[in-house]
């Protein structure tokens, strides 16, 4: 009975820390990605781990990401995840 307590307070400690979580937190990007990471942080997408090395993971992932976004001659910049395509 104590180890379900333990985890439900855990659980209840997590639940309260997603609800404050901000997504940005420990990212910084300027131009086009950084307009793209202020557009992920107003969708509402959080994400909180018992362990610190998962979220950190996690912003560096974020700031992965973001950082994929190109500004091209047009209006719209694009995702270039993984880079240049050298095929056929």
């Amino acid at each position: 009975m104590a180890a379900a307590a333990k985890v439900s307070e855990q659980a209840l400690r997590l639940r309260e820390r997603l609800h404050d979580a901000d997504p940005t937190e420990g990212v910084s990007l300027d131009g086009p990605a950084g307009e793209a990471l202020a557009a992920f942080a107003q969708s509402g997408v959080a994400f909180v781990a018992a362990d610190p090395a998962m979220e950190q993971r996690h912003r560096d992932a974020v700031r992965e990401l973001m950082a994929c976004i190109k500004p091209t001659a047009g209006a719209q910049p694009i995702l270039n995840e993984g880079g240049i395509y050298h095929g056929c």
